[in-house]
């Protein structure tokens, strides 16, 4: 998996419309959220087999882990694991209960959705693994 050459500008634009949808599981959540944006830097989305496949956050959490959890999915899409200090722009993180965010790009601190559909700022430190995207 390689970034596309103008990915700040494409993760840019992408981040800028993430901020006023809706959350909806299945459809627009912190997952989904993060492999989207994955799409948008890479043209790869991790995602594809599990969208509109379910509609809660048990049935997600089910059907992801049934695919081997997010590190299974990082692994099979060339996503190498890091140490949570060397993750930069655009990379993913890993926080409690299987909520996942992007380190912004500012390179400090990550975003996430919440239920609210908000995007959310969080200390990138506080994340318990790391991703690199291409």
């Amino acid at each position: 998996m390689q970034r596309l050459p103008n990915w700040p500008a494409r993760l840019d634009r992408f981040l800028v419309g993430a901020a006023v949808r809706r959350f909806d599981y299945g459809v627009f959540d912190c997952c989904l959220f993060v492999c989207e944006a994955i799409e948008v830097m890479t043209g790869i989305d991790p995602a594809r087999p599990f969208r509109g496949r379910y509609r809660s956050r048990a049935a997600g959490r089910r059907l992801l882990l049934s695919a081997g959890g997010i590190p299974a999915l990082a692994a099979k899409h060339g996503m190498p694991e890091i140490p949570i200090g060397q993750a930069g722009r655009g990379d993913v993180l890993l926080f409690r209960s299987m909520c996942i965010g992007l380190v912004a790009l500012s390179g400090v601190d990550a975003l996430v959705i919440g239920k609210s559909g908000a995007l959310t700022r969080v200390d990138a430190t506080l994340a318990r693994r790391a991703w690199k995207v291409g």
